[in-house]
């Protein structure tokens, strides 16, 4: 594997490392049971994502997946501060709005290399995280708007 592609993977397990340290450190600090429940879900997820792309580095395989398609439910949210009484849907949109970033982040990088196989590894990081900012919304509506069900 070229060694660029490899500086590319390890930067993406390093984030997503360091989302997970985040979320265990919120979920350390926050007082709501609830809350605390919901940051760990979302640094189980992101362990997830290192494993995932742990596999690539290890294995040098990049599996492309069906494409989503952007909500765009995390341009209508607004950033919360982290706080001990922080609750689940302000950690939700604080995770949304970390995938957003990361996102276009990946996406932003994908567009600047030409075809090939860093930009088709690039193409399934910016699917992840969209993946995962499709799931956090999802579970963000049930969490804002309980009247709904």
């Amino acid at each position: 594997m070229e060694r660029k592609i490899k500086a590319l993977i390890q930067q993406a397990i390093d984030l997503a490392k360091s989302s997970r340290e985040i979320y265990l450190t919120m979920a350390n600090l926050v007082e709501r049971p609830e809350t605390k429940e919901t940051l760990q879900y979302l640094a189980k997820n992101e362990e997830g994502h290192k494993r995932f792309f742990q596999k690539i580095l290890d294995e040098a395989v990049c599996p492309l997946e069906v494409p989503l398609e952007d909500t765009h439910v995390s341009e209508f949210l607004k950033c919360p501060h982290i706080t001990r009484k922080m609750s689940p849907k302000e950690a939700l949109v604080l995770a949304i709005k970390r995938e957003e970033t990361l996102h276009k982040f990946y996406k932003y990088l994908e567009n600047i290399q030409p075809p090939g196989e860093i930009r088709n590894l690039l193409k399934e990081m910016v699917l992840i995280k969209l993946e995962q900012k499709d799931k956090l919304e999802y579970i963000y509506d049930d969490v804002a708007f309980p009247e709904v069900w």
